[in-house]
């Protein structure tokens, strides 16, 4: 993330709220924990503003701090990231985008990369 730290929070705010509505309350989701890494300047405030955001909500929320979130996520079921090397190596993971743009957003532009298996 870049930018000032108030920007980086309002982000946060729209992605945390579209999550929560395109996926926790569709799939009747229990428990939510959300790892952040900790050497991360914003993580602690971070921490409190899911905290915030996300008490009058039905289900269960864990923030966790901790310093090495890559191996942690690595050994864990059902993870949410973009992160390529956490996706092949976890057990199973929701792909999250997907599920925001097909229900968040009309008309995405999206280009389909298939052709390119004839090219290589």
């Amino acid at each position: 993330m870049n930018g000032t730290n108030r920007k980086i929070i309002y982000q946060s705010n729209v992605h945390i709220t579209c999550m929560v509505d395109c996926f926790v309350l569709n799939f009747k989701v229990e428990k939510a924990i959300f790892y952040l890494d900790s050497p991360v300047s914003n993580s602690g405030r971070l921490k409190l503003k899911i905290l915030d955001l996300l008490e009058d909500y039905s289900f269960k929320v864990e923030v966790q701090t901790i310093t090495n979130v890559d191996s942690t996520l690595e050994t864990l079921d059902n993870v949410i990231t973009t992160d390529a090397i956490i996706l092949d190596k976890c057990k199973s993971w929701i792909n999250l985008n997907r599920e925001i743009i097909e229900k968040e957003i009309s008309n995405p532009m999206c280009v389909n990369f298939e052709f390119l298996n004839n090219i290589i």
